[in-house]
């Protein structure tokens, strides 16, 4: 079983609807993927930040019903993909380690994720047994960041330690005893024999499903039409859309998504713009490939950094015929 912590902190400026809507989309991921169960996600406690937790049966689960799904490519990646009109992410990574005895599944209570890049030349035995005492806490268990693909920003953290608490009470309990306060800081984890390169700690609440059931993975066999309405200002929409034609289209076209049209509303009716455009896909499947080489394409690079600021809102989605 793999064990995975996505951690998506939060752009500027997102109200509370949208983060309950990305937060709940996240949260849902278990109704709707095959292979992939207990999906919580949660608001950090200290920071504006997402941690969505979920466990995968098998690797086969993560490399395929995950990244092929409809749900993946369009509810989760509107959030995540620095092209959408719906993008409230930045700096995303994520975190796992794997498991073949699974630690006692609590229903509903405080996750508190304590993330550790540990020195180079040390390892984690100097907090082995803090760990399996877990004292104060509902459970206690330490992993070894073992994720299979390592996206272009490295390997953040080498070990998460995962704390479970039953309530509030619980929680303040164990930051003011000795052991919290030592697991609260590199300076602390030092004196406990374990130095640190890096620390990070998020704390949410979490509400597993007693009754989540996934659907089948869906047959893809059908053209998708990937379609984006982005919202610009009356007077950035000229160059905006100069940006597709010059860096976005030609981007999407090479990775199998011609444009098939593009629309925008008609002058002097506001202070805004749509532009709406369509590119045609063989299948929700074939944009797997199309994400992994975003970020290694000049062109896209260059769109999200120059025309995307423009964008102050619109929608992102797969269709079909109907």
């Amino acid at each position: 079983m793999i064990r995975r912590f996505y951690i998506m902190p939060l752009r500027y400026g997102v109200d509370d609807t949208q983060v309950e809507a990305f937060r709940k989309g996240f949260d849902d991921t278990d109704r709707f993927l095959p292979g992939l169960v207990d999906s919580a996600a949660g608001l950090d406690y200290d920071s504006d930040t997402v941690i969505w937790e979920n466990n995968f049966v098998d690797e086969a689960a993560y490399t395929g019903p995950y990244m092929l799904h409809a749900y993946h490519a369009q509810m989760l990646d509107n959030y995540l993909m620095a092209d959408s009109p719906e993008c409230i992410t930045q700096d995303i990574y994520a975190t796992r380690y794997t498991f073949d005895t699974p630690a006692p599944r609590i229903e509903k209570g405080i996750r508190r994720i304590v993330l550790m890049k540990v020195a180079e030349g040390s390892d984690a035995s100097a907090i082995t047994d803090m760990v399996a005492k877990g004292e104060g806490m509902a459970a206690s268990v330490l992993g070894e960041d073992n994720v299979g693909w390592v996206s272009f920003k490295g390997r953040p953290w080498t070990h998460i330690w995962e704390q479970t608490f039953a309530d509030e009470e619980q929680l303040d309990t164990y930051l003011r005893s000795r052991d919290g306060l030592a697991t609260s800081s590199s300076e602390g984890f030092a004196r406990l024999g374990l130095p640190l390169e890096k620390l990070k700690i998020f704390t949410y609440d979490f509400t597993l499903k007693s009754d989540a059931a996934p659907r089948p993975m869906p047959e893809d066999v059908f053209p998708t039409f990937l379609t984006y309405t982005a919202r610009v200002a009356a007077k950035d929409a000229d160059a905006f859309i100069a940006a597709m034609v010059a860096d976005y289209d030609p981007f999407m076209a090479e990775n199998g998504a011609p444009l098939l049209q593009r629309w925008r509303t008609v002058d002097d009716t506001g202070d805004y713009a749509d532009i709406l455009s369509s590119w045609s896909l063989a299948s929700i499947a074939a944009f797997n490939p199309m994400r992994f080489a975003t970020h290694a394409d000049p062109r896209w690079l260059r769109f999200v950094q120059d025309a995307m600021p423009m964008v102050v809102g619109g929608t992102r989605r797969f269709y079909r015929t109907a």
